[in-house]
């Protein structure tokens, strides 16, 4: 199958049988292609990524660390750091995860109607979290996040309620070399 083939060895995706050809992004044709064009969101990114689903992960980040820099790293950029992750954390660093999963029965589903191509990963969450661990990385804030499309509105929210049910998680990691130093 060849949504399969594109992904990494070892990874099961929870995809649909039907090959489905996804568009690839790069730092040229990004803001361009995945903001306005051809990902999921067809020109409606505003519509569906409403500002309370990005003050909903700054609230979640501010309550860790009240002040501070902040970079945001777009998913073609992940693949820059593979192998990288623990090292380009500062050492007082917090990395901020939110990720699609696909091992609860809404993830089944999300997994089958997705076609964000920067959706480069399809993990549960339990392999997200294990990633993570073998990248160095200590998981601090584990949660779920619940997005329910109403007419007009999305309902966004971020809680522990919903991680191991939801079709997304909200995970912040420190370098564990840091954990109980000040």
């Amino acid at each position: 199958m060849a949504q399969e083939k594109a992904l990494e060895p070892g990874i099961c995706a929870a995809v649909s049988s039907r090959a489905v050809k996804l568009p690839v992004f790069d730092e040229s044709t990004f803001d361009q292609d995945y903001f306005a064009g051809i990902s999921n969101y067809a020109g409606r990114y505003d519509w569906f990524n409403p500002r309370h689903k990005i003050v909903g992960y700054l609230r979640e980040i501010r309550r860790l660390r009240p002040a501070g820099s902040l970079l945001d790293v777009p998913a073609y950029t992940t693949r820059l750091a593979r192998g990288r992750l623990h090292d380009l954390l500062a050492p007082a660093g917090l990395l901020a995860v939110a990720a699609p999963v696909h091992d609860s029965p809404a993830g089944w589903v999300f997994g089958i109607i997705d076609r964000d191509p920067t959706h480069i990963h399809r993990f549960g969450r339990l392999e997200w979290l294990r990633r993570l661990k073998r990248a160095g990385l200590a998981p601090i804030v584990f949660k779920g996040i619940l997005r329910v499309p109403l007419p007009g509105y999305f309902v966004h929210a971020i809680s522990p309620v919903f991680r191991w049910c939801s079709s997304a998680i909200f995970v912040m990691c420190v370098r564990e070399d840091k954990i109980g130093s000040g």
